[in-house]
């Protein structure tokens, strides 16, 4: 009976996370934290950034638990830290691609 009962249990475990969704998943997890002890002037800007990894994990992994798999992050004690400087930089070359749009469609309303 208890052989039957750890299937069950471990059957209902979702799986892990692909690479690229843990990779998002620890990005999120430090704009989450980030946000917790930001100043009130530079929270918007955290959580468009917390928006913009929701939405890639979206996109790859739609229903995602992200309070499970936060909390299993945050429980196995990831080193963050590590994931900073490639997180930043995927956060400032959507920025860049950004103000290139928006610059290119001012210049296409002038026209």
């Amino acid at each position: 009976m208890m052989l039957i009962l750890a299937l069950a249990l471990q059957t209902a475990a979702p799986p892990p996370p692909d690479a690229e969704v843990a990779a998002d998943l620890r990005c999120l997890a430090i704009v989450s934290m980030t946000i917790a002890s930001a100043a009130s002037d530079t929270e918007a800007g955290l959580v468009a950034s917390a928006m913009y990894f929701v939405g890639r994990i979206d996109s790859r992994s739609p229903g995602f638990d992200y309070r499970g798999e936060l909390v299993r992050l945050i429980r196995r004690g990831t080193d963050l830290e590590a994931d900073a400087p490639r997180c930043g930089a995927l956060l400032q070359q959507r920025g860049a691609a950004l103000v290139e749009l928006g610059n290119a469609l001012k210049a296409e309303g002038r026209k």
